[in-house]
C-alpha cells in the first residue's frame, strides 16, 4: 500500500486499505494479551496515530477523487463505519483519548506578553470526538440504513454526548433523550433475526436498551411505568408481553433484573457476561453498602463468571471491540474483591489474590488491580486475627538482650507448635503474601503488617512465659564484653600516644550502654526466619543414602575383574639405593628451631614411608634378587 501511495497519492481506496492495515495491526497487539496496554502504550498511540492519519487522507481524497457508482458508495459507507469505530474505540478504556493528547509545547512571542510557551493547537474533547464520529455513522447509514451496527454505534455516540455535555457543560446541538430512544429501537429493528433454531440471536441492542432505560429510570428522567412499557413492546421482553405495575422502586428493580435474566437465558453458550455484571450491579449498590445485598452479588458473579477457585472465565463476544475484554476483566475482579471485602470471606480473597497475580496479562493496569487487592486482603487479615495498628511500639522501650530472649521463646513456641494465636496464622498469610508479591507492589503496608503481628505475638509470650531477669542479662553482658580491659605500658596504642614511663596507666574505660528499643528492619526480620525455619522442620527428611551404596550403584560390578586383570608395573630398586636413600633424608626439625627456618609443613615424608599398594595396587617391587613379588599390605605378616 505506501508503495502505490508512492506513485498513486490520490487513490482514496489505497488509503483506507492502509488505515485497515494499521487497525488489523492494533487489533493484534491487544487482542490477546493486555501487556501492550500496561508496558508499551507508545506503540498503541503510534499505530493509532497511523490509523487515523490513513482515514483522513482517504477521506479527503475520496471528497476530491471518488466517482459515484454503487461499488464506491457501498466501499466509502464501510470506510466510514470503521472511521467512526476507530475513533469511538480511541476514546474509550484501554485507549482512553491517549492518541489526542498534546504534549509538546513551542516557543511563541507576542508584542504585550513577548516569548512564551503554549501547545500548537488544542486537544481534541470527549464531546467533539464523540460528534465527529456520530456524523460519519449517519454518513455510513446513507447508503446502508439496514446495518443495525450503525444504528448501534450511532445511539452510543449520542448517549455519550449527552453525558459528556453535562460534565463540561456544552449545550449546543446536544442530541435530546428521545432521538437517543428511536435510535436504539431502530438498531433493535434492523438486527437480523436468527433462521434457525440453532442460530444464536444477537443480544447487544436489546442488553444496552434496557441498561440505558434503567440509568435513566435510576437519575429520575424517566417513570417507572413509561419505561416498563417501553421494554415490553421489545422482543424477548419478559412474561410474554404481561404488563407490569410498578408502583414504586422495589417493583422496577424486580421487572428490570427479569428482563436481564431473560436476555441472559437466551445466551445458550454463556459469552455476554455484561449481562451478569449489570445483574449484580443493579442487586448491589456501592453508594450504599449493604451485607446481604453483597452476598447476593456475590453469588450472582459465582454462577458463571467466577467458579469456586475464583477463577474468572470471560469470554470475548463477536461485537466486542479489541481490548475490551481486559477492561472487563480488571472491573469484574475489583468489585469482587470489594465484595468479598464487606462479606468477610478471607478465604476466598486468598484466591483471588493469587489469581490475579499469576495471570498479570489478562488484566488491564494489572498493577492496579493488584495494589487493590493486597490492600483488601490485608485489611481482612488484620480484621479477622484482630489485629490493632501500631502495635510496634511496644519495642521501643525494651533492651536488645531483653528482646532477644522473649523472641527466642517465641521462636521456640512455634517451632514446637505449642503457641496457639490467630496471630500466627495472620503472620503466615502475610509472609505468604509478601513472597508473592515479590516487590511488585508497595513492600510497607506488609511489613507494618508483620510489625504489628509480630508484637502481638511478644506481648502474648511476655504475659504467658516467667519473666527474665534483667539485671542477670546485664552482668553477663558487661562480662563477655571486652571494651573494660586496661591498657598496659607494653601495648601498641601506650607506646605511640606516650613514651614517657613515669606516665601513669591510664584508666578503665567505662562500656558505653545499648541504646534501647529495637529497629524495625531486625523484628521483620526474626519474624519470617521463625516462620521459614518452622516450615522447614515440618517437611520430611529426604532419605539419605550411604556413601558405600552410592559408589557400589555408580561403579559397575565387573569392576573388580577389571582390575585385577590390568598389567603391573614393575620398578627395579637395587637394595644399596634403598638404605643410602634412606640416611640421605633430613631429621625432623626441632621444637626449639625457629619456625623462619623450618616448617613442619614443608617436611614431605619419604615416599620409602609410605606402603605403595595403597597408592599402586597393582604396582610390584623387584628385590635385588631379581624376583618379583607383591608389596607387603598394612595388614600382612611378611
Amino acid at each position: 500500500m505506501k508503495l502505490q501511495l508512492q506513485y498513486t497519492a490520490d487513490h482514496w481506496e489505497a488509503w483506507y486499505r492502509l488505515a485497515q492495515c494499521y487497525d488489523l495491526e492494533l487489533e493484534e497487539e491487544v487482542l490477546w494479551s493486555a501487556d501492550k496496554m500496561n508496558g508499551d502504550r507508545p506503540l498503541l498511540v503510534r499505530l493509532q496515530k497511523s490509523s487515523i492519519h490513513c482515514y483522513v487522507m482517504a477521506l479527503s481524497t475520496a471528497i476530491r477523487c471518488a466517482d459515484s457508482s454503487f461499488g464506491t458508495a457501498e466501499k466509502l459507507s464501510d470506510m466510514y463505519h470503521d472511521f467512526g469505530m476507530r475513533l469511538y474505540a480511541s476514546s474509550r478504556e484501554p485507549f482512553s483519548m491517549e492518541v489526542f493528547w498534546v504534549g509538546e509545547e513551542k516557543h511563541m512571542s507576542g508584542e504585550q506578553v513577548g516569548m512564551y510557551k503554549k501547545t500548537p493547537f488544542e486537544e481534541m474533547s470527549k464531546y467533539k470526538l464523540w460528534k465527529y464520529a456520530a456524523e460519519l455513522f449517519k454518513r455510513s447509514l446513507a447508503d446502508r440504513p439496514d446495518f443495525w451496527m450503525n444504528h448501534f454505534m450511532l445511539r452510543k455516540c449520542q448517549w455519550k454526548m449527552i453525558a459528556a455535555a453535562q460534565e463540561e457543560y456544552y449545550q449546543p446541538n446536544v442530541p435530546t433523550m428521545e432521538t437517543v430512544l428511536n435510535t436504539f429501537i431502530r438498531a433493535i429493528e434492523t438486527c437480523p433475526k436468527p433462521s434457525k433454531s440453532s442460530q444464536e440471536p444477537i443480544l447487544e441492542p436489546h442488553y444496552k436498551l434496557a441498561s440505558l432505560v434503567h440509568k435513566l429510570v435510576a437519575r429520575g428522567e424517566m417513570e417507572f411505568q413509561d419505561a416498563a412499557k417501553l421494554l415490553q413492546e421489545r422482543p424477548y421482553n419478559p412474561r410474554k408481553g404481561d404488563p407490569f405495575v410498578i408502583e414504586s422502586e422495589e417493583d422496577w428493580e424486580i421487572f428490570i433484573l427479569a428482563c436481564f435474566r431473560q436476555l441472559r437465558n437466551l445466551d445458550k453458550p454463556h459469552w455476554h457476561h455484561r449481562m451478569i455484571a449489570r445483574v449484580a450491579n443493579v442487586v448491589y449498590d456501592e453508594s450504599n453498602p449493604d451485607y446481604e445485598k453483597a452476598c447476593l452479588a456475590r453469588s450472582e458473579f459465582r454462577k458463571s463468571i467466577f467458579t469456586k477457585t475464583m477463577s474468572m472465565q470471560v469470554w470475548k463476544p463477536e461485537a466486542e471491540r479489541p481490548g475490551r475484554h481486559f477492561v472487563y476483566m480488571r472491573r469484574y475482579a475489583l468489585f469482587m474483591a470489594r465484595l468479598l471485602f464487606l462479606t468477610d470471606d478471607k478465604p476466598s480473597m486468598e484466591l483471588l489474590a493469587k489469581r490475579v497475580r499469576k495471570r498479570a496479562v489478562d488484566y488491564f493496569k494489572f498493577g492496579d488491580v493488584w495494589n487493590e487487592c493486597c490492600t483488601i486482603y490485608l485489611r481482612l487479615i488484620r480484621k479477622a486475627a484482630a489485629i490493632p495498628a501500631n502495635v510496634d511500639e511496644v519495642f521501643r522501650g525494651i533492651s536488645q538482650e531483653v528482646w532477644e530472649a522473649y523472641s527466642q521463646r517465641l521462636d521456640d513456641s512455634i517451632r514446637d507448635g505449642s503457641l496457639s494465636h490467630p496471630a500466627l496464622d495472620a503472620l503466615r498469610e502475610t509472609i505468604e503474601l509478601k513472597k508473592l508479591n515479590n516487590g511488585l507492589a508497595k513492600i510497607t503496608p506488609i511489613d507494618d503488617m508483620i510489625n504489628d503481628i509480630w508484637a502481638v505475638l511478644y506481648i502474648q509470650v511476655v504475659r504467658d512465659t516467667p519473666a527474665i531477669d534483667v539485671t542477670a542479662l546485664n552482668q553477663s553482658q558487661i562480662d563477655g564484653e571486652a571494651a573494660a580491659r586496661p591498657s598496659g605500658p607494653m601495648t601498641l596504642n601506650h607506646i605511640l600516644t606516650n613514651t614517657d614511663a613515669s606516665t601513669p596507666l591510664p584508666s578503665v574505660e567505662v562500656p558505653r550502654p545499648r541504646k534501647l528499643g529495637i529497629n524495625r528492619k531486625a523484628v521483620i526480620t526474626r519474624a519470617e526466619q521463625s516462620i521459614n525455619r518452622a516450615a522447614e522442620a515440618a517437611r520430611p527428611a529426604a532419605p539419605t543414602r550411604p556413601k558405600n551404596a552410592a559408589s557400589s550403584s555408580i561403579l559397575p560390578s565387573t569392576a573388580s575383574s577389571i582390575t585385577s586383570s590390568a598389567p603391573r608395573i614393575e620398578i627395579p630398586v637395587a637394595p644399596s639405593q634403598q638404605s643410602a636413600r634412606r640416611e640421605d633424608s633430613s631429621a625432623p626439625g626441632s621444637v626449639h628451631d625457629s619456625a623462619d627456618d623450618e616448617s613442619d609443613l614443608s617436611d614431605v615424608p619419604d615416599m620409602d614411608d609410605l606402603d605403595g599398594s595403597l597408592m599402586f595396587p597393582n604396582l610390584m617391587r623387584r628385590n635385588g634378587s631379581g624376583s618379583v613379588g607383591h608389596t607387603p599390605g598394612p595388614g600382612s605378616n611378611g
